[in-house]
């Protein structure tokens, strides 16, 4: 299976148990309208599955943000290196 396929399935997965602790009573998983411990851990591993897929997908975004702050500080810590007052 691809990795996007598989990113893909893990995010609607997530979406799908949210959507279930969420409409648990109108699709009649859930007796009551509260929120019990068991739809409260249902939400949570949707939430966390949702978030998983939301993170490997922005990832190289997020590295590229990174590495590009790196650079942009050496080259910023070069030139205060070269002003004489800052020089050992």
């Amino acid at each position: 299976m691809r990795r996007k396929t598989l990113i893909g399935l893990v995010g609607l997965l997530g979406l799908g148990f949210f959507s279930l602790a969420v409409f648990a009573q109108q699709l009649g998983v859930g007796r009551s309208s509260d929120w019990g411990p068991g739809r409260k851990i249902v939400a949570g591993a949707g939430f966390f599955l949702i978030l998983l897929a939301a993170i490997v997908i922005t990832l190289p975004f997020w590295q590229r943000i990174v590495e590009e702050a790196r650079r942009s500080s050496l080259r910023l810590w070069f030139i205060i290196q070269e002003i004489p007052l800052v020089r050992r």
